[in-house]
């Protein structure tokens, strides 16, 4: 885990019940779906990698400080549906020269069947990665995205390999609007946070105002809320320790870790161990800010 796969993004979801497996056992049930790269006939492929691969890791689990770190890998062909139809009206303009004749909605519809099976063996494919990690002393599954879309996607999966995954996405007790709005309106923020120079306002009609690099405590920033806009996102720091981007639906982006020097990064080992520690505090004191989790009835 070089310094460049530490985890830029988090979708945070919780257990509803706390996770059970051992790092052996998980291995196991995610060793029953291992990434296969794309065959030739299909669209797409998913599977679990070494979240150490680019070190000749084996091993589908890394675990450290009771937390197990897991890698989805997805490819998916690359077919432009431009290229589909450009192919297909070839065709049927060949046919209805050929045979002095109208093609109709359903050849076409199979003609345009025959030619995605003619195209994807030789589709371009791309490759993505999404590394998580289970933190079992919270009880939190930690997703590197910030597409809830991904995040779903990994989630049924995982549970998909696992026949159960208790899970649901972190809510907390206040509107993280509503709470990031009052900060900037009243000019306070709850320590150890500090304010960032970036936020996005938005107002219930739709328009909105990006603010970059900008003293958001500022009169300029005050107007814009006084006309009765909200935070959409807010750029903060965490104790000289992390800066970051959060936004209205509780998704972090934009991590950066500001205290970690080069002379730390040991290793793979060293490094998800020095993040999943950060992580543990940060994200426990990033709850209570905002008031905590939501309790469900």
């Amino acid at each position: 885990m070089s310094s460049n796969h530490w985890f830029k993004n988090l979708i945070i979801f919780r257990f509803e019940q706390p996770f059970s497996l051992t790092t052996e056992q998980l291995h196991e049930q995610l060793h029953t779906f291992p990434f296969q790269p794309c065959p030739s006939f299909a669209w797409s492929s998913m599977g679990w990698i070494s979240p150490a691969e680019y070190e000749n890791e084996t091993q589908l689990v890394y675990a450290a400080n009771r937390c197990f770190l897991i890698t989805l890998r997805k490819q998916e062909k690359i077919l432009p549906a431009t290229v589909i139809r450009d192919f297909v009206n070839e065709k049927v303009e060949q046919i209805e020269e050929e045979q002095q004749r109208e093609v109709r909605r359903r050849e076409k519809d199979a003609i345009k069947e025959q030619i995605i099976e003619e195209l994807l063996p030789r589709a371009f494919v791309k490759s993505s990665d999404i590394s998580a990690y289970i933190d079992l002393e919270h009880n939190w599954l930690l997703i590197n995205t910030a597409s809830r879309k991904k995040a779903d996607e990994l989630v049924s999966f995982l549970r998909k390999c696992l026949g159960s995954l208790p899970v649901v996405p972190v809510e907390v007790d206040q509107s993280p609007s509503y709470t990031m709005t009052g900060w900037l309106t009243r000019r306070n923020l709850p320590k150890p946070f500090t304010l960032g120079e970036d936020c996005k306002l938005v107002s219930t009609e739709g328009e909105s105002v990006t603010c970059k690099q900008l003293d958001l405590l500022s009169n300029e920033v005050q107007e814009h809320l006084n006309t009765g806009k909200n935070v959409n996102y807010l750029a903060l720091q965490w104790q000289d320790r992390i800066s970051f981007v959060i936004d209205q639906e509780y998704t972090i982006k934009r991590i950066r870790f500001l205290n970690i020097s080069e002379d730390q990064l040991e290793g793979y080992g060293a490094d998800f161990s020095i993040m999943s520690l950060e992580f543990r505090q940060f994200i426990t004191q990033l709850l209570q800010i905002f008031g905590g989790l939501r309790q469900t009835p």
